[in-house]
């Protein structure tokens, strides 16, 4: 697992979710779509860390919502 934080591709995630009407939500997607799942840390507050099995896979993610 990595962990990363997923602000700066906050906005975009956002848009499509609402613009896509998905039922279920915003980390919900990401869990769906990426196997990554929302990070809680006392070292890392920030709300948008979040883990990705691989780097891999967090390329995918970059490269489709950055």
């Amino acid at each position: 697992m990595i962990r990363r934080n997923i602000l700066p591709q906050w906005k975009t995630l956002v848009n499509h979710y609402y613009q896509s009407g998905l039922s279920y939500s915003v980390w919900e997607m990401i869990e769906r779509e990426y196997g990554a799942r929302r990070a809680y840390s006392m070292e890392h507050p920030s709300w948008c860390q979040v883990d990705f099995p691989d780097e891999e896979t967090y390329l995918m993610f970059l490269l489709r919502w950055a």
